[in-house]
């Protein structure tokens, strides 16, 4: 699992750091992001490039294991919203999973790949779950609760 890095993560407080950094890189690339996943995962898959490791981005993560991940829709939620819950008090001190940012988006065959790792992914941490109209109907979404409430 060359892709999956379950000891890299964010600390909340570079989270909104990180993403303006790729929000420019994008616009000098004339991308206009509007802090999507799907257009992220666009630019680094067509760009080749794992920010954990990217010397431009290496800086805003850390190597150790999560203490928050988050659940959300790739099309309802935009990032950024997830920096401003980062921010928030009850949040600051974590070191955030996001699958965007932290899975080399340009290194996985499969979708099955992902779901293999989700005990990784889930075990031991709060769960930052961000909720759209849709959220409830993905099934990708019930299988992050359904695996975070196991335990």
């Amino acid at each position: 699992m060359s892709w999956f890095h379950a000891d890299w993560s964010i600390p909340s407080k570079n989270l909104r750091s990180l993403l303006d950094a790729l929000k420019a890189d994008m616009s000098e690339a004339r991308i206009a992001w509007d802090g999507s996943s799907e257009t992220l995962k666009k630019f680094l898959v067509e760009n080749r490039i794992d920010p954990k490791v990217d010397r431009r981005y290496q800086h805003f993560f850390v190597s150790r294991r999560h203490t928050a991940t988050t659940s959300y829709t790739w099309r309802g939620t935009n990032l950024y919203q997830m920096a401003d819950k980062a921010e928030l008090p009850e949040n600051v001190n974590d070191l955030l999973w996001n699958d965007v940012l932290v899975v080399n988006q340009f290194s996985i065959s499969s979708s099955s790949q992902v779901i293999n790792t989700t005990d990784l992914i889930y075990s031991n941490c709060k769960v930052l779950v961000f909720l759209d109209k849709t959220y409830l109907g993905r099934a990708w979404c019930l299988a992050e609760c359904g695996q975070y409430t196991r335990d």
